[in-house]
């Protein structure tokens, strides 16, 4: 698919209490905001979350914006196509104020019969400290009665008339305009609808409504998969070439969103983080590799060009910020998009688009050396679906600038039989069918890392792979510390060191080598036996039972090292981790010195076009007050790299340093980067 690379998502939920919408949209001033921040592709509405279209439509069941008195859809297609510029239509499927309100039976249930609402108002409201709503430090501040929470929304099910309007629209729109696609938005895979659509389909299709498991396994394999299969054919049978996304199936904090994988029904896959207040800006990187497993399908990384969050008028990211993020998303291989939000006059904010410009213009430069590409390496993470286990796990990764892919549930064996190496996090949540293929793996030679309770079964009582100990049991204390012995020491304190976690407790079998030992507290805190403000001190001997132990292929951390780094972020874990990959693996593609750990490395292979690129990034995110924010972008000078592939490299240069490199024969070479600023992309022609 002919994918556009530098696009804008312009959000226009607008409220009928604001006067005069699209009084003073311009066609002229519209292409000039698009051409000065050099977009391609720009999503734009056709449909709100307050349910208003923004198109006259004939529709018995949908209505135009009350205060808008042009074909606001109608005239942007038209000035996007006169510059060349793609324009997908944007439908609201799970938030439609309106429909709610007209049409309550079309809203989702919860099992008492009341309407599924996300973050809903209990009488008892305070400003929140973001407007997600889905964070729980909020200010001290008492709203008043009618103060409505920020992003607040009732459900709606796509099934039944509801859906059967969607699907209406659809085609008046494909009938009556140059579709180029389609961006439907709000699909949340977590949800267990009891409406009576869905009572009655659970009952002719087998499911348990007495089970909430089997209620959202309905809502996934039954009423999202329907309805994104259903309409993706319906759209295909009238615009064969559209692109096709429904919002919300590639956010990979749901577990559910790996399990059943509605997001297959999709064209393409739009990765949605506004790293500032949401999921940070690493986000991208285990989601990219994740998608990276669809080959056919591009994936699009997607910001916003606001401080917070979505539909905040006033709020800008600068320049260099942009500019970082859009490079970070080619270097993973992703096409860019930044969140907009349209003025409600319909005039667009050209300061917006000056600093999306500013990134843009650079993306030009640098885009071919990105896009088309796929990561690569020789370690994998196993994705499980358990957010902090598995996001402790890639921060590690990425901060100790170790290249990795990403597998799950849905890798076949030889998929997962192309790598040297794959890292379970700690989440007892794997199937039969997974164990299996990790065993077989495991038997063939393959290396495993196996992280706290990963090596466990459902029932957490017996180890799932062969790891050179007997499983004892949980720890008898709240938490324990760690002392390596020589093999992991480089650089790390001899001392022992705390887990905030305890570890399991095993037994090594004779020929296991023990890497780390632990060393159990005096006592557990509690409200009788108590030392000082914190933890008891560690006692002096060590305990029998390994902290991390190796048993030929295979390395077993006792503790949830992911989970504990993720939640306090202390360096000696994460350097513990990284010892131990390099003690285990010593084939490493990349290794680098003088970078930062706040840098980023990522290696993409551009196979059609004979050539890997290696990017580096840095411009470390501080946070100020609520906000993760980039504003020092400060020059990085000495970075070098020892770069170890299975390809005879012919070329090397850099995209933007003026420096000729000479490369001596064999595989292993050694490049310094001099000096870059923000980004810099190393290409290695073969």
């Amino acid at each position: 698919m002919n994918e556009p690379s530098r696009q804008i998502h312009l959000d226009f939920h607008t409220s009928e209490h604001i006067p005069d919408v699209g009084k003073y949209f311009s066609k002229e001033q519209f292409k000039e905001a698009l051409q000065i921040g050099h977009i391609n592709q720009i999503n734009i509405f056709g449909k709100c979350h307050h349910s208003w279209c923004y198109y006259p439509t004939k529709l018995k069941h949908a209505k135009i914006h009350p205060n808008l008195n042009i074909d606001l859809l109608g005239q942007q297609i038209e000035a996007c196509h006169e510059i060349n510029v793609k324009a997908p239509i944007y439908l609201t499927v799970g938030w439609s104020a309106h429909d709610a309100e007209i049409h309550p039976e079309w809203c989702a249930r919860n099992s008492d019969g009341s309407i599924i609402e996300f973050n809903k108002k209990t009488g008892n409201e305070i400003e929140e400290i973001t407007s997600t709503g889905q964070h729980s430090d909020k200010e001290i501040r008492q709203k008043s009665k009618e103060f409505r929470p920020y992003c607040n929304w009732k459900f709606m099910c796509p099934s039944g008339k509801y859906e059967e309007l969607i699907s209406n629209m659809v085609t008046e729109l494909c009938s009556n305009y140059q579709v180029d696609g389609f961006f439907f938005d709000i699909h949340f895979t977590q949800l267990k609808c009891y409406c009576d659509n869905c009572k009655q389909s659970i009952k002719e299709t087998g499911y348990d409504i007495g089970n909430p498991e089997e209620v959202n396994a309905h809502w996934n394999e039954i009423v999202l998969k329907n309805f994104t299969k259903n309409m993706t054919a319906h759209i295909q049978s009238m615009k064969p070439d559209a692109s096709i996304f429904y919002n919300g199936l590639t956010v990979l904090e749901r577990k559910e969103n790996l399990l059943y994988r509605v997001h297959e029904n999709s064209t393409k896959n739009d990765l949605e983080d506004l790293p500032t207040t949401w999921g940070g800006y690493d986000k991208i990187a285990t989601q990219s590799r994740y998608f990276h497993n669809y080959t056919n399908k591009p994936i699009i990384g997607m910001s916003g060009k606001f401080h917070t969050s979505w539909g905040e008028f006033g709020g800008f990211k600068y320049p260099d910020a942009l500019k970082y993020e859009a490079a970070a998303m080619i270097s993973h291989g992703a096409r860019c998009n930044f969140g907009d939000h349209l003025h409600p006059s319909g005039e667009m904010d050209l300061d917006t688009y000056k600093n999306v410009g500013v990134a843009f213009e650079y993306i030009k430069k640098i885009e071919d050396y990105g896009i088309g590409g796929k990561p690569f390496s020789n370690i994998a993470l196993y994705l499980t679906g358990s957010y902090n286990a598995d996001d402790g796990v890639a921060r590690m990764l990425l901060e100790e600038h170790i290249e990795y892919e990403v597998v799950s549930i849905n890798a076949s064996q030889e998929r997962i039989n192309n790598f040297e190496l794959i890292i379970i996090p700690s989440s007892n949540t794997l199937s039969e069918e997974e164990i299996k293929k990790l065993k077989h793996f495991q038997n063939k030679g393959g290396a495993l890392v196996v992280i706290g309770k990963g090596a466990l079964n459902n029932k957490s009582d017996k180890f799932i792979f062969d790891l050179g100990a007997k499983y004892i049991g949980p720890s008898d204390f709240d938490m324990d510390y760690v002392q390596v012995r020589k093999e992991l020491s480089n650089n790390l304190v001899s001392s022992p060191f705390i887990t905030y976690l305890p570890g399991i407790k095993s037994e090594a079998v004779e020929d296991s080598n023990i890497l780390a030992d632990i060393k159990v507290p005096y006592f557990s805190r509690t409200l009788e036996k108590y030392n000082g403000h914190l933890y008891a001190p560690n006692k002096l001997d060590k305990e029998n039972y390994p902290a991390v132990l190796q048993y030929k292929n295979t390395v077993f951390f006792a503790h949830d090292l992911d989970r504990i780094y993720a939640e306090n972020g202390s360096k000696v874990h994460r350097q513990l981790f990284g010892n131990t990959i390099r003690h285990l693996h010593k084939n490493l593609l990349i290794e680098s010195k003088g970078l930062p750990s706040s840098g980023r490395i990522t290696l993409l292979h551009q196979e059609n076009k004979n050539r890997y690129v290696v990017h580096l990034l840095y411009a470390p995110p501080l946070q100020r007050g609520r906000c993760l924010i980039i504003e020092d972008v400060p020059e990085i000078h000495g970075v070098e790299l020892n770069i170890n592939l299975n390809e005879k490299i012919k070329k090397a240069y850099f995209v933007n340093l003026e420096k000729e490199i000479k490369l001596e024969d064999g595989k292993s070479i050694q490049i310094k980067v001099d000096k870059f600023q923000i980004h810099e992309a190393l290409v290695l022609e073969y």
